[in-house]
């Protein structure tokens, strides 16, 4: 109903809360916890706000599995391979290293990040679109890899939910969180919000 969370993020009708924030946020790393503890695994690799579908009631539902695999031997060769979305792919895979399920963890972070821009800022930015110096999205990879470039987080924003963020795009892939644990600890932040809803609440435009 309501397109892509791409689409729900530039709409300049939609009113963003810390519910919100947390209700899609939850879905969408339960969605991809679902998919890497399967047996075998699922591994997406296109993880992106372009990939997730957002219906009336502001569910969010994991699409596109075209570059999906099974996390098994048999495709140790294509998981080695750089596919997917420049800004939302982690540096391991520049790297030609196995893509794992901490990959994908890497791509819902950069997620986070466009979901907790629109929140505290009130206006859209595609990933790494304030750095003026990128011109090609090529580059942003390169530098995400070699630079450790990441979006930057909003001045504002509890540290709490950059910490996390931050947690979840390390360059370090065995440093990340499991979709799983992340699970766990978006509801922990969740819980923290409800007992602190007006210093929370007055953060945001």
């Amino acid at each position: 109903k309501r397109g892509s969370l791409y689409d729900v993020l530039r709409s300049s009708d939609l009113v963003m809360t810390w519910p919100l924030f947390f209700k899609m946020a939850l879905e969408i790393a339960k969605g991809v916890s679902v998919l890497h503890t399967g047996s075998p695994s699922i591994l997406h690799r296109d993880l992106k706000t372009l990939n997730l579908l957002v219906n009336e009631n502001f569910d969010c539902k994991v699409c596109d599995f075209g570059l999906s695999r099974y996390n098994t031997g048999s495709n140790m060769t294509t998981l080695a391979k750089c596919r997917g979305t420049y800004a939302y792919i982690a540096p391991e895979v520049y790297n030609c290293e196995n893509f794992t399920t901490k990959s994908d963890v890497y791509a819902v972070a950069i997620i986070l990040w466009e979901m907790l821009h629109r929140l505290m800022t009130g206006a859209y930015l595609r990933p790494f679109q304030e750095f003026k110096h990128i011109k090609m999205d090529f580059q942003i990879l390169i530098q995400a890899a070699k630079q450790k470039l990441r979006p930057t987080m909003p001045a504002n924003a509890p540290t709490e939910i950059t910490n996390l963020i931050a947690q979840c795009w390390h360059e370090v892939r065995d440093s990340r969180l499991e979709a799983s644990e992340l699970v766990a600890s978006l509801t922990k932040l969740q819980d923290l919000y409800e007992s602190q809803k007006s210093q929370w609440d007055a953060l945001l435009p």
